[in-house]
């Protein structure tokens, strides 16, 4: 898990085509457009998802559409298997599973390719900026605690008590993290 998200950070200062600012704007029409995809049918769900995934591979990030597709088919096989044990299963279950996976893709294309001094050129420094800066840290973060805790000899296999103490460890940081980011902006004078 830490590799793949050390991956997502570091494909950010990549130098491909799709890493450059010129493309900041076309990966938020791909976000808009996976968004609602859901309403345009699966015919577009479908491309759009060939698109995201043409530009993850593109964009070097292998590793990480592999996990995402891990991830999503794991979800996907535990809401399938409920709505079959409860006889909800409905062809509007599998679209809104496919319109998942489009809008994941789209969404792992902007962070992996999108540096933080892009969108804070598009947007200024504001709340979408700072908000967008904090999940690169909250995913620093994370990798950060994986390596201290497969230090002390956590091994992070299907041990739900590991991923617990990960998940406690990680917002326990994460709070404190905030907390002092917001005091040092009261401090600087800018008021919430």
């Amino acid at each position: 898990m830490a590799q793949v998200i050390k991956e997502a950070l570091n494909l950010q200062r990549g130098s491909t085509l799709i890493h450059k600012h010129v493309a900041l704007l076309p990966k938020l029409t791909l976000i808009a457009l996976a968004l609602a995809s859901l309403f345009m049918g699966l015919y577009a769900m479908i491309a759009l998802l060939v698109v995201n995934t043409a530009l993850l591979v593109y964009a070097g990030a292998r590793r990480l559409l592999l996990v995402v597709f891990s991830l999503w088919g794991l979800l996907s096989l535990v809401i399938v298997a409920l709505d079959y044990v409860f006889a909800t299963l409905t062809i509007s279950v599998v679209y809104n599973l496919i319109h998942a996976f489009t809008t994941f893709t789209a969404l792992s294309l902007f962070l992996a390719t999108t540096p933080p001094s892009h969108v804070r050129a598009l947007l200024g420094p504001g709340a979408l900026y700072l908000s967008y800066l904090y999940l690169n840290y909250s995913l620093k973060l994370v990798e950060d605690l994986v390596y201290a805790l497969k230090a002390r000899g956590m091994s992070f296999r299907l041990s739900l008590r590991e991923y617990q103490y990960l998940l406690r460890a990680f917002t326990t940081l994460l709070a404190v993290r905030i907390a002092e980011s917001t005091e040092a902006l009261r401090a600087r004078g800018l008021e919430s």
